[in-house]
């Protein structure tokens, strides 16, 4: 029999999310005993229902090949949401929360999330989902298998902030002119800063997702290795060649060195240029 404590008072209080946190999702089909690092949550949704199932948030999720990665800022997708609730449970814990919530997105986003690209003010379908999501959070932060704890989150306010409006937020003010360029996995986002404005003007071209797609097909082409293999593999710069039965390792550091910097080279126009 599950049983749940007796609900306390939401306490407010001040805190920073895991901002290196792996944006991996994965829905967990064979059940069994997993371990978590300590940058994954185990998420149980619909906890004690017929219809209940599991997702593994974080870094954990990329050693599943069913693994995916969320890119961009989308209320209507729910692993979105369960990215969210996994970096509240890890900053919070169990217990009923109380917080002022601030969420950073692309620039692209801020119009779907608010419902107009100068405000910062949620939507209403944004406050409410978000809400009902994280209301009742129920997650384990070391095994799959250990008995779900609950993480309560009442939110007192939402703000919506831009990725560049934060970073430009956070320039000295002594500095009074420059090119601020945020490389991320989805996109690369760039503006230019006067005297504390961006003036809500910027470039968006893609990230670090096109080389990564690039050098994916390659090796899919020439030894039949999956993208989830390569994610896998991504840090170490060693990627395994299963497709031949020896588990050969792949050395893919060269590779991915010439892509990526074929890549920025041309999304910031500085091809054929020397840094000093």
């Amino acid at each position: 029999m599950n049983t749940v404590a007796q609900a306390k008072a939401p306490q407010e209080v001040s805190f920073e999310t895991y901002a290196d946190m792996n944006q991996s999702v994965s829905k967990l089909i064979n059940q069994g005993r997993i371990r978590l690092d300590d940058k994954s949550v185990a998420i149980f949704e619909n906890y004690g229902k017929p219809e209940a199932a599991t997702y593994i948030v974080g870094s954990t999720a990329i050693n599943r090949s069913e693994a995916v990665r969320e890119l961009g800022t989308n209320i209507n997708n729910a692993d979105w949401l369960r990215y969210i609730a996994a970096r509240l449970v890890l900053s919070l814990g169990a217990g009923n929360h109380k917080v002022d919530l601030s969420l950073i997105a692309t620039s692209d986003s801020i119009a779907l999330l608010t419902g107009d690209q100068w405000s910062n003010e949620p939507a209403e379908q944004t406050l409410t989902k978000l809400q009902d999501h994280i209301s009742a959070i129920y997650f384990a932060t070391e095994y799959t298998t250990d008995q779900p704890k609950k993480c309560s989150v009442e939110l007192s306010s939402l703000k919506i902030i831009s990725e560049l409006d934060a970073v430009t937020a956070i320039i000295p003010s002594e500095i009074r002119k420059a090119i601020l360029v945020q490389c991320g996995h989805g996109d690369t986002q760039m503006t230019l800063v006067q005297n504390g404005d961006n003036g809500g003007i910027y470039k968006r071209q893609n990230g670090l997702i096109a080389p990564f797609n690039t050098i994916g097909q390659i090796l899919k082409d020439d030894h039949g290795i999956s993208k989830n293999d390569l994610m896998r593999g991504w840090n170490t710069n060693l990627v395994e060649i299963d497709s031949i039965g020896t588990n050969q390792m792949l050395n893919i550091e060269e590779l991915k060195h010439a892509r990526i910097k074929t890549h920025y080279e041309r999304t910031l126009g500085c091809a054929g240029t020397r840094s000093r």
